[in-house]
């Protein structure tokens, strides 16, 4: 499924899975931010972050 990072549909969470909470969304620039617009972390993968679509 491709990722589609302009709708900000896409949460962000730490952990494993669904049992992380939501960290906040992934903008175009590749940078989470929370609702706030206050930037997270980049995503890469060594953050190991998953992706739901809620």
């Amino acid at each position: 499924m491709p990722y589609n990072y302009t709708n900000g549909r896409y949460l962000v969470f730490k952990g494993n899975g669904s049992d992380g909470a939501p960290l906040g969304r992934i903008h175009q620039d590749g940078k989470v931010r929370n609702h706030l617009g206050e930037p997270l972390y980049y995503i890469d993968i060594e953050e190991h972050a998953f992706f739901s679509v809620d």
